[in-house]
C-alpha cells in the first residue's frame, strides 16, 4: 500500500489515443450544446454557458488522460481546483444536468471508453428530447398576479365580482392605500386562463370609473424541458 501511494511515476501517453479522445470529446460536446439550444425554453439563455458545454468535455478528457494512474498529478489537480475556487452560480437546475453530462462525457473519453460515451450520450439525448416533446413538467394551469389601481376602495369589490364572473380561481393578496390611490393585488390560477379570458376581465373592469390601471404579471420565469 505504501509503495502504491509513493509511486509518482507516469505511464507513457499514446498520442493516437489522446487525439481520438479529444476528437470524440469535442464532437460530443458540440452535440450536447446543440441539444441544450434546441430544448432551451427559459429566459436566462447565456452564450458563454453554451461555449462552456462545448469545451468542458475535451478539457476533462485532456486532464484525465494526463493524470492516468498518477496519484501525484491527481492530488495536484485537487489542490489547483481548491485554489481556483469556481464561483459561477448555476441559475437553473436543468443547466446543472447538462454540465454534469459534459463532465461525464469528458471522463469517458479521457479513459478511452469511447463507445460508452457515444452510446450514453445518444440515449440521454433521446430522454431529453422526449421530455421536451411530451412537455413533461409543464403546468396544466397558469399562475398570474393581477394588480389593479384606482381612486376608491370599491375597486376591491369590483375586482372580486369580475373575477368570479369570468371564472378565475383567485386569492386576495393585499390592499394598499397611498394618498388617494388604492392598489389591490390578486393571485389568479386557472386551467382555462387564455388571452380571451384576460381580455374579457380587463374590458369588464375598465367599465368601472374607479379603475385606473390593470397589470397582469406572470411569476414564472423559466420553463421545464
Amino acid at each position: 500500500m505504501i509503495d502504491f501511494l509513493t509511486n509518482y511515476g507516469s505511464s507513457p501517453i499514446s498520442v493516437t489515443d489522446l487525439i481520438i479522445s479529444m476528437i470524440v470529446a469535442v464532437f460530443l460536446g458540440l452535440y450536447i450544446s446543440a441539444i441544450y439550444n434546441f430544448t432551451h425554453r427559459g429566459i436566462t439563455y447565456d452564450k458563454s454557458y453554451v461555449i462552456t458545454l462545448t469545451l468542458i468535455a475535451p478539457l476533462i478528457a485532456f486532464i484525465i488522460t494526463l493524470i492516468g494512474n498518477n496519484i501525484a498529478l491527481s492530488l495536484g489537480l485537487v489542490g489547483s481546483l481548491s485554489i481556483i475556487r469556481f464561483r459561477t452560480v448555476i441559475k437553473e437546475a436543468r443547466d446543472l444536468i447538462f454540465l454534469l453530462w459534459g463532465i461525464g462525457v469528458g471522463l469517458g473519453a479521457g479513459t478511452e471508453n469511447w463507445f460508452v460515451s457515444c452510446a450514453s450520450t445518444f440515449i440521454i439525448s433521446i430522454f431529453v428530447l422526449s421530455l421536451h416533446g411530451l412537455r413533461i413538467g409543464t403546468q396544466r394551469s397558469q399562475n398570474l398576479v393581477i394588480v389593479v389601481t384606482g381612486d376608491d376602495r370599491k375597486i376591491c369589490e369590483e375586482c372580486t365580482s369580475v373575477l368570479a364572473d369570468v371564472g378565475f380561481e383567485y386569492r386576495f393578496r393585499s390592499l394598499n392605500a397611498s394618498g388617494g390611490n388604492w392598489k389591490v393585488v390578486y393571485e389568479v390560477k386557472s386551467a382555462a386562463t387564455t388571452d380571451e379570458n384576460l381580455s374579457a376581465f380587463s374590458d369588464r373592469l375598465r367599465e368601472h370609473n374607479n379603475v385606473k390601471t390593470i397589470s397582469v404579471l406572470s411569476p414564472n420565469t423559466t420553463l421545464p424541458i
